[in-house]
């Protein structure tokens, strides 16, 4: 009689179960690693946004302004808003790009920056933040057809409270109208003081992480990371935000005078976000960091201690 080898229903039901079990208890671990290298990664994009930052300040003799704002008398048309990003991308490894700008005129005028405005900073992007396209300016009064606009997770310290327009620098603050910064100003201590941290990009036409115009590429102290409090920007005809479970969003302003843009450090690493500090290291907060220690981290000068546990 020939006996035949194989398995019986019930036996195959239990490797599968078994099988199945060996998976769910490898995935996370996976995943785990996998969010590790993305972490990893992620803090050297800060590292290298660091190392550039202290590259323009031995150059330049300050940090750039979180972008210059120029006036002329009568018309806003001849104001300048290039940004921080703009003024240090030689020390980005984006020298051609750089070369390229007319800074003769604001970056969102026809055609003549287009190549600034569109083009994305590899450094400048979170690996564990999804890629999305470019944001579309719906309306500018030079660029009536509207123009597309690279972002990236990563922006500058713009202290708490709104950020003064026109010639009127912020005090306190890393990063400001037309400010020029200097290591010196940090009197809380480099290794104290936050000077970039992330933020989340939405898809759609939000412009929180906009590389190259006015101060978008900046973030605020005012509430702990990840907060779910939404952030404020501009409404009105300019439509800069859209808002996501991550990335919350409101329009309470229609005006820049104050600069009222109110946006949090967010990321998409689970339980905080990454941020730079002024001595080129790059540090996690936990999303349960006191409001206060996370504002104090926010200030150059503010005289305030900081626990490092």
């Amino acid at each position: 009689m020939t006996r035949k080898l194989g398995f019986t229903l019930v036996e195959l039901l239990v490797v599968i179960a078994i099988i199945g079990i060996l998976i769910a208890l490898l995935l996370p671990a996976v995943q785990a690693a996998r969010e590790a290298a993305r972490r990893l990664q992620c803090q050297n994009n800060l590292k290298q946004i660091g190392l550039a930052l202290h590259v323009h300040h031995d150059a330049k003799g300050s940090l750039p302004p979180l972008c210059n704002h120029e006036w002329a008398e009568n018309v806003r048309q001849m104001s300048f808003f290039y940004t921080w990003i703009a003024w240090a991308s030689p020390y980005f490894e984006a020298g051609p790009l750089y070369e390229g700008i007319n800074f003769d005129v604001p970056p969102w005028v026809g055609n003549v920056n287009q190549r600034l405005r569109e083009t994305p900073l590899a450094t400048f992007d979170c690996p564990s933040d999804p890629a999305v396209d470019l944001a579309f300016f719906e309306k500018t009064p030079q660029a009536p057809r509207g123009t597309y606009w690279a972002r990236g997770n990563y922006c500058a310290n713009a202290g708490i409270g709104p950020i003064p327009s026109r010639d009127d620098p912020k005090p306190n603050a890393v990063f400001s109208y037309n400010s020029e910064t200097k290591f010196r100003d940090f009197t809380d201590g480099t290794s104290h003081t936050a000077m970039v941290a992330e933020i989340v990009n939405v898809p759609g036409n939000d412009f929180r992480g906009v590389l190259f115009t006015t101060s978008y590429p900046h973030y605020r102290h005012d509430r702990v990371p990840n907060s779910p409090l939404p952030d404020e920007l501009r409404g009105g005809t300019y439509k800069c935000c859209v808002s996501s479970d991550a990335a919350p969003c409101i329009t309470p302003f229609t005006n820049n005078n104050p600069q009222g843009a109110l946006v949090t450090a967010r990321s998409m690493h689970p339980g905080g976000v990454q941020i730079l500090l002024g001595d080129g290291s790059a540090r996690f907060v936990n999303n349960d960091i006191a409001l206060e220690t996370w504002q104090a981290m926010g200030t150059p000068a503010g005289g305030e201690i900081i626990d490092e546990d």
